[in-house]
């Protein structure tokens, strides 16, 4: 009764929710229906054997007590081979995940269109980058095909509306103003885009010619399931989340800015959302993005510039030496420069080591698991002694009996590889066209086949060397 009240209570229109841990849930709940499908099913692998007799020529008796044994006793068998295909399915869905989100934050689009990053020093403003390399002797035109600026303030915002209800409840955040030059190079896809406004153009556009509109980082958007780190939580945040705003047209979101300095207050627009690939990389793009226009007028023209340059020749050697020419002309000024291309590269080397450390880490479950298979081969040894016995006298040889025990283990290591790859790959494949676990961005899915290959390689080969010895004894009893 109490369960009909609650149900009611809740309604048909709820929704239930889940965070990381359904991860594991749905590790757990697909490995163990598909260790229950294998194991009632395994008679049709009995009938296949049995039909391929005479391609398999004499291991064929081999083959099927290899089978059919494991599912004399299939609970023990059922452990086994969940254990074995829980670890490989763990490794399989790690490895899509962290191939697919390196190559979508840490690929070209990283770049946003541009090759070096310059930093000035916001204690000896740099109003043209141009003119100061000039004064540096610097050759400009040789090297420097275009710069785009972004001038950055730190007030504080609160969305409008319905929301200027709930009080003075303003959070910093940063505001950029970017030039002509900066929308004109750079290359930011925007997720989505609000009413009257029907491609990226357009709101690019909007952004030259009408101070009172902005776009933003997917960042800002609502989150529900992962909170931010301690600095993260007291940051400005929209009360919409990215996936609502992708479902159906919406209206530009109004925002109010405040000046920390004098208290005064500006209204903007929100008109689109950065896609997360062009922002992950470049910390001034986590921001606010306007015309400079705004901040010249209301924010005293910022508080620091950050310089975003594309070279003359191109390609990342010459965005290397572009960034060392910068930074060497303009040191005594406090210049940082940097190549993008640099920092991917930094990044990608941090992430790969952290994603094999983590899978090494996981990969030690593995190592567990063929341990066990081996331990389990050493005692099937000792408890069939009599069954061997048996096998001799009708005519198995020493190598049948052999090859009986060794397949016995690989078809349980197979099956739990061929079952962590396939329901690994299948949950990897709905999870990166999952709006909601991806935050928006779409990814084209990409299959890691060399981690693929190396983690089902590895596995094999260290269960059949567990299951050597035990094999041999068998063949000797």
């Amino acid at each position: 009764m109490r369960l009909l009240t609650e149900a009611a209570r809740i309604g048909p229109k709820s929704t239930i929710s889940g965070s990381i841990e359904m991860f594991f849930v749905s590790g757990v709940s697909v490995t163990a229906a598909g260790t229950l499908a294998v194991i009632f099913n395994a008679q049709i692998l009995l009938g296949v054997i049995g039909g391929a007799g005479r391609l398999l020529g004499g291991i064929a008796p081999a083959a099927r007590t290899a089978v059919a044994y494991p599912l004399a006793a299939r609970f023990r068998t059922a452990m086994t081979l969940a254990m074995f295909g829980l670890v490989v399915f763990s490794l399989v869905v790690m490895s899509f995940l962290n191939f697919n989100f390196t190559q979508l934050f840490l690929g070209d689009d990283a770049k946003a269109g541009f090759d070096v990053t310059v930093e000035a020093n916001p204690n000896n403003r740099l109003p043209d980058l141009r003119e100061a390399l000039r004064d540096a002797g610097y050759d400009v035109e040789g090297n420097i095909a275009g710069v785009g600026t972004l001038v950055t303030a730190s007030p504080s915002f609160r969305e409008a509306g319905a929301a200027a209800a709930a009080g003075d409840d303003f959070a910093r955040y940063t505001l950029a103003g970017a030039d002509d030059e900066f929308l004109r190079l750079a290359e930011l896809p925007l997720s989505t885009r609000a009413i009257g406004y029907a491609s990226d153009e357009a709101v690019i556009e909007a952004l030259r010619s009408d101070p009172t509109v902005a776009i933003v980082d997917t960042s800002r958007l609502r989150h529900d399931d992962f909170g931010g780190g301690p600095g993260e939580r007291d940051l400005f945040e929209f009360e919409v989340r990215l996936t609502e705003l992708e479902a159906e047209a919406w209206a530009p979101i109004p925002l109010i800015v405040r000046n920390a300095d004098d208290g005064s207050e500006v209204e903007l627009r929100i008109i689109g959302v950065i896609e997360p690939q062009a922002t992950a990389l470049l910390r001034p793009l986590f921001a606010v993005i306007t015309g400079r226009a705004l901040l010249d007028e209301s924010f005293g023209g910022g508080d620091g510039e950050d310089f975003f340059v594309t070279t003359v020749a191109g390609g990342d050697s010459a965005a290397i030496e572009v960034a060392r020419g910068i930074e060497s002309a303009l040191l005594e000024r406090g210049v940082q420069a940097e190549s993008i291309a640099a920092i991917i590269d930094a990044q990608l080397q941090q992430s790969r080591a952290f994603q094999f450390l983590f899978e090494g880490f996981m990969a030690l479950g593995l190592i567990v698991g063929i341990a066990a298979l081996g331990v389990i081969a050493f005692r099937t040894v000792v408890e069939r002694r009599q069954q061997i016995g048996m096998l001799r006298a009708i005519g198995y040889s020493r190598r049948l009996v052999g090859l009986s025990f060794f397949f016995e283990s690989s078809f349980i290591a197979l099956t739990g590889i061929a079952m962590g790859l396939l329901l690994g790959g299948a949950l990897s494949y709905n999870l990166l066209n999952s709006p909601e676990f991806t935050d928006g961005a779409e990814i084209s899915v990409r299959v890691p086949w060399m981690r693929l290959a190396v983690i089902s390689v590895v596995a094999y080969v260290a269960s059949a060397a567990m299951t050597f010895i035990p094999a041999r004894s068998a063949s000797r009893v």
